[in-house]
């Protein structure tokens, strides 16, 4: 009997190997006949049925050859096979292959079918789990490290409110595994990604760390783009909360802003006013008194100038070139005096602070055509030169012009901008019991720490030390790559120039001012806003200084045959233009020290235009140039514009540049 069910059997494989199925399926039948115990028999007749399309008669052997031997893992694979592919029976399938893998856990087949098996049910966890085993038995195969790849990238999208923490590991344990397999990091980084945009409104920081991890390791391009992108907007998105914030505290404290003084305010106010007229008149005592606000934070970047006051270190800052005395530039580069490569270049110079220092960046090369192409029947190159620098104020641009005259440098037409740091740098001054005169007070007090005498005073030691502390803590900082860490250093910087620029240097009680600086008595920030005779008085000193230090620079330029123009800057507390929505949220705070600055100085400087031109100085207010422009010009609640704000400038400055050019050709040559 045996021999006779070995016949069978073998004429009905070789049948099935020649591809008649449908005969070898009736010669399993005679071979079961004679031995219906036998579970190859069922198995292979099963196979034949698969073959023939016979899914029914199929699982029915299917399930008999397992009844006969139910720990052969081949079988219920191959049924699991067959459930899967008629009908999508797929927890049966899983079922059998669950069955499969309690006697054959280290069986690489059985894992990865049960784990395409979980996967095809969007399981995702569990195919992670029976793949990545696979993965460690089977580490050199190329088709299931893309089988283990897909599936952690449907783990990465659908991962939804799973525990994130273990899913990290899983992750992290896979690209070790698959020796940073492209899909498996893809994958990771797509998982981390989804986990940091859900925690954007939660916890940005614990985001930004998220996708940090992500970018750790190689990514695909357009990925490591979004997760850049993701960073950039959590920065944005920072930076626009902050400064609402800001603008929200400086807000809430100026509608409460009251006089609260420890003497009644028309005394200090009688004061005040007597103390301007003293100085106006050459009368000022030295200063006795100390009441006021600290001096403001001063930026570390900045050194003394011998004449000038302060300048910004030369050296590179990116693209940005500071020369050999300090004035910012991009290419073309100029260290001073420069005066063209054939030395007669015609010498077009921007004078004043900050904004004109922003309005050189942005419009340099439109100024140099617009003059160039009026100028070319002279037939000279023409050059754009910077002389202005953030925080300057009047006489700092009048000294700027006749220092660098005495230096050799030539100049044919000289444009002044200027109004802010007048209005509101003066009146820093003015707090922090500096002469209206000098440079910023609060850049003052800050570099004279560098020439400050060691002392044994507590008070002095003991700011030194939090000063050594904030100084580690920056190089620490800046020696770390992440956005939490770039955050962690920007507030320690301000930290630093806090201390920096609130360190008491102090004549006779500790250490000696290295330097002259004439004082005045310090002016609490109330008066501004609450005692309008002082303010007015404080205001007219100011621009007494003002006019008469552009009177005398229009003066020597007249003697030198310089056409020169000043500009009233325009500023957002001042003027007709409407205000943008973003400007109203970010960039404009009714009632802080800026507002009063310029509602207080700006008439008054507008007041002396007459007098400026009865003393020869062309004089163009710019105050208008943004009237009906509704759009974001603004980039912060103080003076500066955007690239649009500053073309809106140029395009002001326009005719009267072409009339000042005009000129230089009908006066003939410049006699410098």
């Amino acid at each position: 009997m045996a021999a006779d069910f070995q016949d069978h059997l073998t004429r009905a494989m070789a049948l099935h190997r020649a591809g008649d199925a449908a005969a070898s399926v009736a010669a399993y039948g005679e071979a079961l006949l004679v031995n219906p115990e036998n579970p190859d028999a069922w198995f292979l007749r099963a196979l034949a049925h698969l073959d023939l399309g016979q899914g029914s008669e199929c699982l029915d052997d299917l399930g008999r050859a397992i009844d006969l031997a139910p720990r052969l893992a081949d079988y219920r694979l191959v049924r699991a096979e067959v459930l899967l592919a008629s009908g999508g029976r797929i927890e049966d399938a899983i079922a059998d292959l669950r069955a499969a893998l309690a006697f054959a856990a280290n069986d690489p087949r059985v894992l990865v079918a049960l784990g395409k098996a979980e996967r095809s049910r969007e399981a995702w966890e569990d195919a992670e789990k029976h793949l990545g085993k696979a993965i460690l038995l089977s580490p050199g195969d190329a088709d299931l490290l893309k089988e283990y790849g897909e599936t952690l990238q449907g783990l990465a999208r659908n991962s939804g409110g799973a525990d994130r923490t273990r899913l990290r590991n899983v992750f992290r344990q896979a690209i070790v595994v698959t020796k940073g397999d492209p899909r498996v990091v893809a994958a990771s980084g797509e998982f981390l990604l989804g986990w940091a945009e859900s925690l954007r409104e939660s916890n940005a920081g614990e985001a930004c760390r998220r996708v940090e991890e992500a970018l750790s390791h190689p990514l695909p391009t357009d990925l490591t783009a979004r997760c850049r992108e993701f960073l950039d907007s959590l920065v944005r998105a920072r930076q626009a909360e902050t400064g609402r914030l800001r603008m929200e505290a400086f807000r809430t404290r100026m509608s409460k802003s009251v006089w609260n003084g420890a003497e009644p305010r028309e005394v200090v106010e009688d004061r005040i006013v007597a103390a301007v007229n003293r100085r106006r008149s050459g009368l000022a005592p030295p200063d006795s008194d100390a009441f006021g606000s600290p001096p403001r934070p001063a930026k570390v970047e900045f050194a003394f100038h011998p004449y000038l006051g302060y300048a910004a270190r030369p050296g590179w800052r990116g693209t940005t070139y500071r020369n050999n005395h300090g004035f910012a530039m991009e290419k073309p580069w100029f260290d001073y005096p420069y005066n063209g490569e054939s030395g007669d270049d015609i010498v077009v110079a921007l004078f004043g602070g900050s904004v004109a220092d922003q309005f050189f960046a942005h419009e340099r090369e439109k100024i140099r055509a617009l003059v160039a192409s009026i100028l070319s029947p002279l037939g000279r190159p023409v050059t754009v030169l910077n002389f202005s620098q953030g925080g300057y104020g009047q006489p700092q641009a009048m000294l700027s012009y006749f220092y660098f005259r005495a230096l050799g440098q030539r100049f044919d037409l000289a444009v002044n901008i200027d109004g802010f740091n007048e209005a509101m740098g003066k009146r820093a001054n003015q707090r922090n019991g500096h002469h209206v005169s000098l440079p910023l007070s609060w850049m003052m007090n800050n570099l004279m720490l560098q020439f400050q005498a060691p002392s044994d005073d507590p008070e002095v030691l003991a700011f030194m030390g939090r000063l050594l502390v904030a100084q580690a803590r920056v190089a620490a900082l800046a020696e770390r790559r992440g956005i939490v860490d770039r955050w962690r250093l920007k507030r320690a910087r301000r930290e630093l120039e806090r201390l920096r620029g609130s360190t008491p240097v102090m004549a006779g009680n500790g250490t000696l001012e290295p330097f002259l600086l004439p004082r005045t008595d310090p002016v609490d920030d109330q008066v501004f806003s609450t005692c309008p005779r002082a303010a007015r008085a404080l205001a007219d000193e100011v621009v007494d200084l003002w006019a008469r230090a552009s009177i005398l620079l229009g003066r020597g330029c007249a003697a030198d045959g310089v056409r020169y123009l000043h500009c009233l800057q325009p500023n957002p507390y001042f003027g007709g233009k409407p205000r943008s929505e973003e400007e109203m949220e970010r960039y404009y705070i009714p009632g802080c020290a800026e507002y009063w600055a310029i509602a207080q100085t700006y008439p008054l400087m507008l007041g002396r235009a007459d007098e400026l031109a009865t003393n020869g100085v062309d004089f163009f207010d710019l105050t208008g140039c943004f009237d009906g422009i509704a759009e974001t010009l603004s980039i912060d609640a103080a003076c500066h514009f955007n690239r649009r704000g500053n073309d809106i400038m140029f395009e002001a400055l326009r005719p009267k540049l072409e009339d000042l050019a005009g000129r230089l050709i009908d006066g003939g040559e410049n006699a410098h």
